[in-house]
């Protein structure tokens, strides 16, 4: 009779054995297919917010997928793509920063470095005065803003906090310049005689 098979019918839906395979089908139909790929960008693309466009093909997926990437979405990205047959891709993008002097502008970072916050460094040069009695110095950053600097007397370096990878530092380091040959070669032999003397006071001294 219909009451003894909605009965059975109502048994069955509790039953553990239907509530499994009920499980394993909605289990099957969302299954989520995943993808890897590596992006370099430089640190231009990462300070200056730019949009990497990226072509992807996908396995099993005749039309590239496009992309366009945030990269201050570094170090990863996920893209969540659905197919013309519905099935749900995700396009895991690992960001690597490249780094390189020349393409950097002569910024750099410390390759060991394995978290998220990056500290970066600039090898900036300065005079003897500078170095012994302090100045002011400019530095054009990525976003064209001018970075000032304060160099103090005898130090050797300046930090910029907040300006690195993901609010990481920027640390410049204060390079001494030797006196060229040319700039001593002007001086009479009095002038030069007097900066020997007075180096050799202070190596006395140390």
């Amino acid at each position: 009779t219909y009451e003894d098979w909605e009965e059975t019918f109502n048994s069955i839906k509790q039953s553990d054995f239907f509530k499994d395979v009920i499980s394993m089908i909605n289990k099957f139909k969302s299954k989520i297919k995943k993808h890897n790929i590596t992006v370099e960008i430089s640190l231009e693309d990462y300070f200056s917010n730019h949009k990497k466009k990226l072509r992807v093909f996908l396995k099993g997926i005749k039309e590239p997928v496009y992309i366009n990437l945030d990269c201050k979405k570094f170090p990863f990205c996920i893209i969540n793509y659905f197919d013309d047959n519905d099935n749900e891709h995700e396009i895991n993008i690992t960001i690597k920063l490249i780094n390189n002097l020349e393409l950097n502008n002569g910024f750099y970072f410390n390759d060991d470095e394995d978290n998220d916050l990056i500290n970066l460094y600039y090898d900036f040069n300065i005079s003897i005065i500078d170095y012994l009695i302090g100045g002011n110095k400019e530095l054009v950053f990525f976003n064209k803003e001018l970075l000032k600097i304060k160099i103090e007397p005898f130090e050797n370096k300046y930090i910029l906090n907040g300006y690195g990878i993901n609010n990481g530092d920027l640390i410049i380091n204060l390079i001494t310049s030797p006196i060229k040959k040319e700039d001593w070669n002007k001086l009479i032999d009095d002038d030069k005689n007097a900066v020997i003397n007075i180096y050799k006071k202070i190596d006395i001294k140390n």
